[in-house]
């Protein structure tokens, strides 16, 4: 077989494997320089992530849930929010080196909090999740 083969059976194995063999429900969205996941139990769990009034912070989201969401600006933001011991904890790195998740960083993720909440809740008339343009969005917040 050639490479370019292999290397379409392997992606298509994956693939099958990630959608139909292993548990939980994953989420993942990656436009131009934005990138959010989330991998939770199951998709009644991750509807239990709880957003303040503001959408702007995570209040609460159960156990073994997990939000990674990354974006590129002028550097490289990364946070990676989980339940730990019931409260919500934050992984936050900045260029790649830990980073307090400090006022700046909270006042970071506040400007994409709308945008998270939307991704991760809105569903289409099928109840299938609904990837949501951030740039679109992103861009009419602003204005």
């Amino acid at each position: 077989m050639t490479k370019l083969i292999r290397v379409a059976l392997i992606a298509l194995v994956i693939t099958w494997l990630c959608t139909f063999v292993m548990p939980g429900h994953r989420q993942q969205i990656v436009e131009e320089d934005i990138q959010l996941r989330v991998k939770s139990p199951s998709l009644q769990q991750k509807q239990e992530i709880c957003f303040n009034k503001a959408l702007t912070a995570i209040e609460s989201l159960t156990a073994d849930t997990c939000i990674e969401f990354a974006v590129k600006e002028n550097k490289l933001y990364e946070l990676v929010i989980r339940s730990i011991d019931n409260k919500v904890s934050y992984a936050y790195t900045l260029d790649s080196k830990e980073a307090k998740f400090d006022k700046r960083a909270i006042e970071w993720f506040a400007e994409y909090g709308p945008m998270i909440t939307q991704a991760v809740f809105k569903n289409n008339a099928q109840n299938k999740l609904t990837l949501i343009g951030f740039t679109q969005l992103r861009s009419t917040e602003n204005v």
